[in-house]
């Protein structure tokens, strides 16, 4: 799962330049994406680019907590970050809870 709190540590961490208004982007040159953070009201939205192996992935992380998106092969899916909830609804992975009591099948 791709938390996104820290994805958004990649802007402090390896510096941000910003794209547009509300935008910013990043790189992360350990994995080699490119990461674009435009920040809305109500959400913000995250989106991934791996250079390594071309693929892209999208998020909206709502700052209520919860968050969707798609993931590297189109697949949706959902979470809660206070609850520790995610769902994939193209591949069925589910997990709940948080740290050490964290279960997915």
């Amino acid at each position: 799962m791709k938390a996104a709190f820290w994805v958004i540590g990649l802007i402090a961490g390896l510096g941000a330049g910003q794209v547009s208004a509300g935008c910013y982007s990043t790189f992360d040159y350990r994995s080699n994406t490119y990461y674009t953070f435009c920040d809305n009201p109500s959400f913000v939205t995250i989106q991934g680019n791996n250079f390594n192996n071309g693929s892209n992935w999208n998020e909206r992380q709502n700052h209520n907590g919860t968050y969707n998106g798609t993931d590297s092969k189109g697949n949706f899916y959902q979470g809660d970050n206070n609850t520790g909830y995610y769902q994939n609804l193209g591949t069925g992975r589910m997990c709940s809870g948080k740290g050490a009591g964290r279960i997915c099948n």
